[in-house]
């Protein structure tokens, strides 16, 4: 399940799991519940990722054995945005 800091679900999450020394990878994207499911795991350490627009990469390490289901829950923070604002002045004077 992948959900906000005020528990509020995020659809369309995309989430990656890679699987610790090997190049294998599995992806898939959370449903309109906030939820996803990868399945077909080989065991061992796996590594998931999951982004979303507007808020920072989050990220989980599970261990998966033979014949067990995991369920994963991720909160997601905000992104930090930068916003520049260029402020230019000009001097005047005053003649009296």
């Amino acid at each position: 399940m992948v959900e906000d800091s005020a528990s509020a679900r995020i659809v369309g999450a995309s989430v990656e799991a890679d699987l610790s020394g090997s190049a294998q990878s599995r992806h898939t994207v959370s449903n309109a519940r906030g939820e996803f499911l990868l399945e077909g795991l080989a065991p061992g350490s796996w590594q998931v990722t999951v982004s979303a627009n507007g808020f920072r990469t989050a990220s989980a390490e599970i261990d998966v054995a033979v014949s067990t289901t995991r369920d994963l829950a991720v909160t997601m923070r905000p992104a930090v945005s930068q916003q520049l604002a260029s402020v230019q002045a000009q001097g005047s004077s005053i003649t009296s």
